[in-house]
């Protein structure tokens, strides 16, 4: 032993002492320099290089020169072998375990040497030697946390998973400290037993450890897509296939796509869904469950028929390759082909996917608007009802919006308008920007209009259609028209329905309500070039020739007139048209013919009682009876009529006024002005456009001795609104003269 290399050693001796084993290891390389055929030295280099250092690099130098000294060296091999191993060079390692075996002695080299054959067999895929080995050792040694674990890895890729689960649970209960390795190996046990809540905790804690591993965040995001609690929360899948996708980059395998694209799917990201989907199906020829995910995919982004066409292949291909698939694949079909219009093929389709799953309500929904759209040429209202019905059975409310829709609107078709607007009023709770939606449920409340409130809830939801500006503008606008119309707010509804007429001057039923509207607020001159327009396009249409009846009456011009009325009634037979003539029957001068008045009055009647709409007939046959026109007298005929009207309850100015008329003075019912303007204030209250109600307000509240500031304002405000306000002037010329209002017969 030289004095060099013994100073080397001593000095590596000290560097030991101070924990700095690198420079330790340096040093005894030197001795080994001077002296290299120095055993001891070269023991020591050894136990450095492996246990301290923890280089395998070094470790193979020192164990190759000292085979070189002693081939059969038992320590220089086993230790190769291990270095081998932590450098990967799995098949050197097990030959170097292999040759150790022969020459090992003890039984500790021999235990050690037969768990580095059972390690390396299991990286080399030869996991029936491995497990042959490895049980061998842990049943010597009961504590080797290591071992259990690789036993645990061994059994999972022999798919003898229970046992590798057994194996897993051992390492993990005897290891002092979390062990990612072992907790990975139980994390992709649980994913194959599909107890996928207990894979992601185990997964979780082996990817703390390798924060690489491919398998660990695909079989991690596997379990994220298939378990329930998470499934509201698939980005986190998302996330675990975009790594593996980013950690694997060109040689990523299409399974992550695959993944991936039906987490999108679900996380409702359909467009990244069909992006990964397509890189799926290319190397899954045979997947009909990835052809019809990317059919659906395509279906909810397609913007044009091109892209519904595009869709329709992938379904077409699914069914090719697997048709048991029925609600997916046939339902996805049949779905594409109601937007292609193809109604009779998506009924075919769809019902072949419902008898695959029997509570699809959104099946039932399509295959409801499929009849929906083929009843015109088929008659299948009743089948688009039954469907509807059926969807809405299983999911009510606003979740089911065009279920809802398709329902009210074949209740609309079916005159059921207070059933359509409540599956209308849900439809668009639903979907608050559906145009054709709002403009729907705004005509089935004003169709099912009762009082003022449903009228104004009809204007707000046309408020809302129209706002959107799209294809149902026109619709809308005229329904407001009309709406307001019925109001009583004649200033809006001749401003909508001017409106609509600019836009479609062809429609005659726009025409007549803005003619009547004109009419209302006294613009005579519109009113008759609408009207002039009416009947360049039929000479013979009833509105138009009542109306120049009413502007005739305006002119005191009864002839012409009585003229008018005729016509208009000769071509649509109406009540108020009658009640119209009667009157005049009263106020032709000379020719006064109160006989014939009454008896038009008295068909009026029973026409007006049997349509159950309009109440003016019923007043003025009250009049004539209370004032003897026509006939005679008779307060008991007069009370008879009052009554029936009252039974009908339908809120009508002129009768309500009737009504307080008969408590203001004592006729029919006992004297009580207190409730004749009870009568009026709750009539207005609902209708505040009624000039002849605040009118007679105001008549009896001048008579108990007050009259209120808002009555005669609500005069002047809604006064000039009514042609009945003939009289309006006299009440206009009394209040500035501060003097007792006049009082007038409330139908006169």
């Amino acid at each position: 032993m030289s004095l060099e290399s013994t100073l080397f050693e001593a000095r590596a001796k000290d560097k030991f002492q101070k924990k700095e084993f690198t420079e330790a290891l340096e040093l005894m390389t030197q001795a080994i320099l001077v002296e290299p055929e120095n055993m001891d030295y070269l023991e020591n280099a050894l136990i450095l290089a492996r246990e301290y250092v923890k280089s395998p690099e070094q470790t193979l130098n020192i164990t190759g020169q000292m085979l070189i000294l002693e081939p059969k060296n038992t320590q220089a091999l086993l230790n190769s072998a291990w270095a081998l191993n932590d450098l990967e060079r799995n098949q050197e390692a097990y030959d170097f375990f292999k040759a150790t075996l022969e020459v090992a002695t003890n039984r500790d080299e021999i235990l050690e040497t037969r768990s580095g054959i059972g390690i390396s067999s299991y990286f080399l895929g030869k996991y029936e030697e491995a497990k042959y080995q490895l049980e061998a050792i842990v049943e010597a040694y009961d504590n080797w946390t290591e071992g259990y674990a690789y036993l645990g890895w061994t059994h999972y890729y022999l798919d003898t998973l229970e046992k590798a689960k057994s194996y897993f649970d051992k390492a993990i209960e005897i290891s002092e400290e979390v062990y990612p390795f072992a907790h990975g190996g139980r994390g992709l046990v649980y994913c194959e037993l599909k107890e996928y809540d207990l894979a992601i905790e185990d997964l979780s804690i082996g990817l703390l450890e390798n924060t690489t591993w491919v398998e660990g965040y695909g079989k991690r995001g596997w379990s994220l897509f298939e378990i329930p609690y998470y499934q509201n929360k698939m980005e986190l899948a998302i996330a675990d296939f975009s790594k593996v996708i980013e950690l694997m980059g060109e040689d990523v395998h299409s399974y992550a796509h695959v993944v991936r694209g039906l987490a999108y799917y679900e996380q409702e990201e359909y467009a990244s869904a069909a992006s990964d989907l397509q890189i799926g199906v290319l190397e899954n020829f045979g997947w009909a469950r990835g052809y019809a995910t990317l059919g659906w995919s395509l279906y909810r982004i397609a913007q044009n028929q091109d892209d519904y066409l595009e869709a329709k292949k992938q379904f077409d291909k699914a069914i090719a390759i697997d048709d048991s698939d029925n609600t997916f694949s046939y339902g996805g079909r049949g779905f594409v082909n109601y937007e292609l219009e193809k109604y009779e093929e998506a009924v075919a389709d769809i019902s072949i996917a419902l008898e695959g799953d029997k509570e699809w309500s959104l099946g039932y929904e399509k295959r409801g608007w499929s009849f929906y759209e083929i009843s015109e040429y088929g008659g299948k209202n009743e089948e688009a009802m039954a469907d509807f019905n059926k969807s809405i059975e299983l999911i009510s409310g606003p979740e089911n919006s065009y279920a809802h829709m398709g329902r009210g609107l074949i209740q609309y078709e079916n005159a059921d308008y207070k059933q359509a607007a409540a599956d209308l009023l849900i439809a668009i709770e639903g979907n608050p920007t559906w145009g054709r939606g709002l403009m729907m449920c705004g005509w089935t409340l004003y169709r099912d209009g009762k009082k003022p409130a449903d009228y104004l809830q009809a204007i707000e939801i046309f408020n809302k259609a129209m706002e959107l500006e799209d294809e149902y503008y026109f619709q809308s606008q005229f329904g407001r028209g009309l709406t307001y119309y019925y109001l009583e707010d004649y200033r809006n509804a001749a401003a909508d329905l001017a409106a609509a007429h600019s836009a479609k001057p062809e429609v005659g039923v726009i025409r007549m309500y803005l003619a009547f509207s004109y009419a209302v607020l006294k613009e005579y001159e519109n009113a008759e070039d609408i009207i002039v327009k009416m009947l360049e396009a039929d000479r013979n249409d009833c509105d138009a020739n009542r109306l120049l009846g009413d502007f005739a009456i305006l002119r005191k011009d009864a002839e012409k007139a009585k003229i008018y009325y005729e016509k208009s009634y000769a071509v649509c037979k109406n009540s108020c048209v009658l009640k119209s003539l009667a009157k005049v029957e009263q106020h032709q001068g000379e020719d006064v013919n109160n006989q014939k008045a009454f008896e038009l009055l008295s068909k009026a009647y029973e026409m007006q009682k049997e349509e159950n709409l309009c109440f003016c007939a019923t007043v003025e046959l009250i009049h004539a009876h209370l004032q003897g026109i026509g006939t005679h007298v008779s307060e008991q005929a007069a009370e008879k009529l009052i009554h029936e009207g009252l039974k009908r309850k339908n809120d009508h100015e002129k009768f309500n006024c009737m009504v307080a008329y008969c408590y203001h003075t004592g006729i029919i019912f006992d004297k009580d002005p207190k409730k004749a303007l009870d009568i009026l204030k709750k009539d207005v209250a609902q209708y505040p456009n009624r000039m002849l109600e605040w009118y007679y307000i105001a008549v009896l509240e001048q008579e108990l001795g007050y009259l209120e500031a808002t009555t005669t304002k609500n005069m002047v405000i809604h006064g000039i609104n009514q042609i009945e306000a003939a009289f309006f002037e006299a009440v206009q010329e009394a209040l500035a003269k501060n003097e007792p209002l006049p009082f007038l017969y409330p139908v006169k």
